[in-house]
């Protein structure tokens, strides 16, 4: 598949307390956590819309995906190791679409 045939969604580096905080279930899987470092193997959740679209029949827990994390032509292919439920996105109309995020430290190191 070529670089313009690629399915492509936004991506969000959250907080480690930004699922708690906003009452976003974990649905499968587990959360991130301190291990998950810039240092350590890259790590994704994706939310239930993610799955439907990406995933419908498979487990995605496991899975890799990538992540553009720049405006260049490098990749940052992470492990999905959660699935988190949807939320409606008020800056989008109300819908929901799927959406990984990844550890703010990862997609941030200092």
């Amino acid at each position: 598949m070529s670089r313009t045939e690629r399915a492509r969604t936004d991506y969000f580096a959250i907080s480690p307390d930004y699922l708690r905080t906003l009452g976003i279930p974990l649905i499968r899987g587990r959360n991130f956590l301190s291990s998950d470092s810039v240092q350590s193997s890259p790590v994704a959740l994706v939310n239930q819309a993610f799955v439907r679209r990406y995933f419908p029949n498979e487990d995605s827990i496991g899975k890799r995906i990538r992540l553009d994390t720049s405006g260049l032509d490098r990749s940052d292919w992470s492990e999905i190791v959660g699935v988190v439920g949807d939320v409606r996105d008020s800056l989008s109309s109300g819908n929901m679409y799927p959406r990984p995020t990844s550890p703010i430290h990862r997609s941030h190191p200092p």
